[in-house]
């Protein structure tokens, strides 16, 4: 049985879309999330003045997910200000820190390198990381204290809307029913999931999109898939290489179709019945 968790989110400018902070009772550790336009508001907090890593959010160019960066920092502030410039994509900074003061160098560089490990292999984002760091060596003890903080790190940022670090295969098992996709070129499975719709490794889309499709966002989400490793070509199909979750089931019946369409009724159970026919069973 999962165990129950407290957060507390304070809005720093009473706006939800101004400098937050997040804490989890009883951790040491603590979240901020500064939008790019308030850098300057952030620069005097004390959350900014020491140590941390962060990571840099923005929405990939095609509206097809998200770009995330991470790093790591001796002083948050200053190295915030030296992305506002050197880098384009981000409008979101989430950092962490200790509250206690306890995290070194040591520490945040192996954080660092372990979310980007991390994010690589949960393919729910487009890394933008050119290389992944080089693993920082810590006593035995930190690393321990380390991989817990990095539990409560990944809590906490899909509580803020970003579930980066959740591998989507995680509740597959957890669910029976499974939708079946056909179409020319294309037959996949998939699974109807908390945060969307999750088509499982091993099924086929079609690579060559309808022409209504060619441009937009149909397009943008093969792009997407191609650029996050998430498809191989496979003569006339894509091959899904790991579970993908997308946002809706008609993102992904557009993406196993290679045209627009209603997931809904496009996705069905071995007998024959949609989606919308099943989840209307539930609600009886």
């Amino acid at each position: 049985m999962p165990n129950p968790k407290t957060i507390k989110i304070y809005l720093v400018e009473g706006e939800p879309t101004g400098i937050r902070t997040a804490e989890l009772s009883n951790w040491d550790g603590k979240a901020i999330v500064i939008p790019r336009n308030r850098l300057k508001e952030s620069k005097d907090r004390e959350e900014v003045q020491g140590p941390a890593v962060y990571l840099l959010i923005g929405l990939e160019d095609r509206g097809a997910g998200f770009k995330v960066y991470i790093g790591e920092a001796e002083n948050l502030g200053l190295r915030l200000t030296q992305h506002e410039t050197g880098k384009d994509f981000w409008q979101y900074a989430l950092a962490f820190i200790s509250k206690s003061g306890n995290l070194t160098k040591a520490h945040v560089k192996y954080l660092e390198g372990r979310l980007v490990k991390g994010l690589a292999q949960a393919g729910r984002c487009i890394l933008q990381n050119q290389s992944t760091p080089a693993t920082t060596s810590l006593p035995e003890s930190d690393q321990s204290d380390m991989n817990e903080f990095i539990e409560y790190l990944e809590l906490l940022t899909g509580t803020l809307g970003w579930n980066f670090f959740r591998e989507s295969s995680r509740s597959a098992n957890k669910i029976k029913e499974k939708y079946i996709c056909k179409g020319p070129d294309a037959a996949a499975e998939g699974v109807l999931d908390n945060e969307g719709f999750l088509v499982l490794q091993g099924s086929k889309a079609r690579k060559d999109l309808v022409d209504s499709a060619k441009v937009g966002w149909v397009h943008n989400i093969h792009q997407a898939l191609l650029e996050k490793g998430a498809f191989k070509e496979e003569g006339k199909s894509y091959q899904f290489v790991r579970d993908y979750l997308f946002d809706s089931p008609s993102a992904a019946a557009a993406a196993v179709l290679g045209r627009h369409a209603n997931g809904w009724t496009e996705w069905r159970t071995a007998q024959g019945q949609t989606l919308s026919q099943m989840e209307r069973k539930q609600l009886d």
